[in-house]
């Protein structure tokens, strides 16, 4: 898995993008969203290729976290998740059922 550590979610959300993680997901449904093309993907169909976990600097309860990810047709994108009191429970199980993708692949 890539590591990098940023300050801010934009800056990550940015470098991602500069580095091929265009697409915008999001959970939906039970099911992951690319909101450009509407395809959605079952957890079996992704893979989880680097995290970023960011807390709130002034509200504890505004934390996210970035997600760069890539579905088995090679598409990258990102999805963004709130944690703590604002928690979406069904995505935070959907995400447990995805791969994360060892150092060293592709």
């Amino acid at each position: 898995m890539h590591l990098n550590s940023y300050s801010t979610l934009s800056q990550a959300t940015k470098d991602l993008g500069k580095r091929g993680f265009k697409a915008q997901f999001d959970f939906r449904g039970g099911k992951f969203l690319d909101l450009a093309s509407g395809k959605t993907y079952a957890a079996k169909e992704l893979a989880i290729v680097e995290y970023h976990r960011f807390e709130g600097m002034s509200d504890p309860g505004d934390t996210s976290i970035v997600f760069a990810m890539e579905t088995n047709s090679k598409i990258k994108g990102t999805l963004i998740m709130n944690y703590g009191a604002k928690v979406d429970l069904n995505a935070f199980d959907f995400m447990d059922k995805v791969r994360i993708r060892s150092r060293g692949r592709s």
